[in-house]
C-alpha cells in the first residue's frame, strides 16, 4: 500500500466524514443499513488496531 498506514487513513477518513470511502456503496444503499451502526462499528475497529 505504499507505506500507508491503513487504520490511520481509516481513522482520517472517519473524521472528515467520507464514510462512502470506506465503506461499500451498494451497502450504503441498502435500506436496511443503518449508517451509523456501520460508523460504530468501524470506530470499534480502529480502537481493535490502534
Amino acid at each position: 500500500m505504499n507505506g500507508v498506514d491503513l487504520p490511520q487513513w481509516v481513522a482520517s477518513i472517519v473524521k472528515e466524514e467520507w464514510t462512502n470511502e470506506v465503506f461499500d456503496v451498494d451497502l450504503m444503499r441498502d435500506s436496511s443499513t443503518n449508517g451509523d451502526e456501520l460508523l460504530n462499528t468501524l470506530k470499534l475497529a480502529l480502537h481493535c488496531v490502534d
